[in-house]
């Protein structure tokens, strides 16, 4: 199994003692006896960046696979924006974040953060992100200001 999952993991595949993710694909090994390997496969639905429907200034991240759709709500007082992408090393999302800051936003210790108009209205943004296994969730909040 290890010999598997060391092919797996030299092929860009996020392994660990029984499970492998790649993209949007994820494998699940479990042993139902010695000599009987089980393997579960899910595939989880790619989505597509919603252009136009949330600030321009948030964009996408030029590598990796998003996986789901872009979970966008909230009202005019507070917007909240998440989504997720697979197969980002710990270096594509720094130069993912490097992006922003090039463009002018803050950067502290836990987020990104910058002043942006949408829809006619003043908003603070900040964006943080969260290691999922070989994914990266991004959370962004946008809060109305004066």
């Amino acid at each position: 199994m290890n010999e598997y999952l060391e092919l797996l993991e030299a092929d860009g595949w996020y392994t660990d003692s029984d499970y492998a993710q790649k993209e949007n694909m994820s494998l699940y090994f479990e042993f139902s006896r010695e000599s009987l390997l089980k393997i579960t496969v899910y595939v989880e639905e790619q989505g597509d960046w919603p252009y136009g429907e949330i600030p321009e200034e948030i964009i996408p991240p030029t590598k990796g696979t998003m996986i789901g759709e872009v979970e966008a709500y909230g009202d005019s007082k507070a917007y909240f924006v998440i989504f997720e992408y697979s197969g980002l090393t710990e270096d594509d999302v720094r130069q993912y974040m490097e992006s922003y800051i090039e463009r002018g936003w803050r950067d502290s210790d836990e987020y990104i953060s910058n002043t942006i108009y949408w829809n006619g209205n003043k908003y603070k943004v900040s964006i943080e992100y969260i290691p999922d296994g070989n994914n990266a969730v991004f959370y962004c909040n946008l809060v109305l200001t004066d």
